[in-house]
């Protein structure tokens, strides 16, 4: 006796087929899973299911479709496979099995046999879906194992270009795995945790102009001081008012106290409107869904500040208290 057709790939190969969150072009999945194999397998089975049907129903099949329905049923099982189409393959393994122990078999069997299996692969091919990305927002999308850079890279591996500006991605590497969620949210879809994720970026950003600018939080009348990481958004916005007033009174000269001055302005403008258009709405149960205009906006508002920031701030550099002419030049 002849074993049935067992699986080319293992279990393990078909979970990593179908488990792999990459962007996938509809080239690769027809020529991964072999679409013209499905079609040739349905093609042949139908035919086959037509040819027993016009036999004599209660007649044994001849040897003539015996061989074509062995080849019918080899053409299924590649195709069925390497999909995981566990249902589907056990039973086609059945009436391979059959065929082989040369067991007798009615046209009718062999009829409703073939139209019964193309109707089970048709269901299992149903539970299997893959998700379309539009066409502008793919660049939003990177592969998982993308999310932050891994060093040292695979040769032959071209990285990405980043999300954000490389500046920024270089000056907050804490913000890499935030950014890389936005994207995907956003190329999914998924405009509210998309939003989330961007203020997640921007509170890496906030943490680190509050560091710049010596920010500290006080509680409790004073008493208690509160670090960053803890620290409400409003709490660190107002302080960041008062340190920014304190630049006129640097003695220094007028045209670096006016660029100090339009640096800090820029930030502490979109950092308020970050917490009051954002931020106050997502981190709360609210009910509201976010067009995908508007998750584009706040995309396009939390890169150019980020990138601003990274001008001359980074998580592990920042400006002197009092600016110096050093601190006018880009790091």
């Amino acid at each position: 006796m002849k074993a049935p057709v067992r699986d080319f790939q293992s279990d393990s190969d078909i979970a990593v087929l179908w488990g792999s969150q990459r962007l996938w072009s509809l080239w690769e999945i027809m020529n991964r899973l072999n679409a013209a194999n499905i079609g040739r397998a349905f093609a042949q089975m139908l035919q086959l299911s037509e040819r027993a049907a016009n036999e004599p129903a209660d007649d044994l099949i001849d040897e003539e479709l015996r061989i074509f329905a062995a080849d019918a049923v080899q053409s299924a099982l590649h195709a069925v496979v390497p999909l995981g189409l566990v249902e589907s393959r056990d039973a086609i393994n059945r009436f391979h099995l059959s065929l082989e122990d040369g067991v007798s078999l009615q046209n009718k069997v062999v009829h409703l046999e073939m139209a019964s299996l193309a109707k089970l692969i048709q269901s299992e091919l149903g539970k299997l879906h893959a998700f379309a990305l539009e066409r502008e927002k793919e660049k939003y999308f990177r592969d998982e194992s993308w999310g932050v850079e891994i060093f040292p890279v695979p040769k032959g591996v071209v990285l990405p270009q980043p999300l954000f500006s490389a500046a920024a991605q270089a000056a907050f590497p804490s913000a890499g795995m935030d950014i890389v969620e936005a994207g995907r949210c956003i190329a999914l879809g998924r405009n509210n945790a998309a939003i989330y994720h961007l203020m997640q970026v921007a509170e890496v950003g906030v943490r680190a102009l509050a560091w710049d600018r010596r920010v500290t939080v006080l509680r409790h009348k004073g008493k208690t001081v509160v670090p960053l990481d803890y620290a409400q958004w409003g709490e660190i916005i107002g302080e960041l008012e008062k340190k920014k007033a304190l630049i006129n009174n640097w003695k220094r000269g007028k045209a670096l106290r006016e660029q100090a001055n339009q640096y800090y302005s820029t930030l502490i403008f979109e950092v308020s409107s970050f917490n009051e258009i954002y931020r106050k709405h997502i981190s709360h149960a609210r009910g509201k869904l976010y067009a995908d205009d508007t998750a584009i906006s706040c995309w396009g508002h939390v890169y150019r500040f980020m990138d601003k920031l990274a001008e001359r701030i980074a998580e592990t550099k920042r400006t002197h208290n009092v600016w110096t002419k050093f601190d006018l030049s880009a790091f």
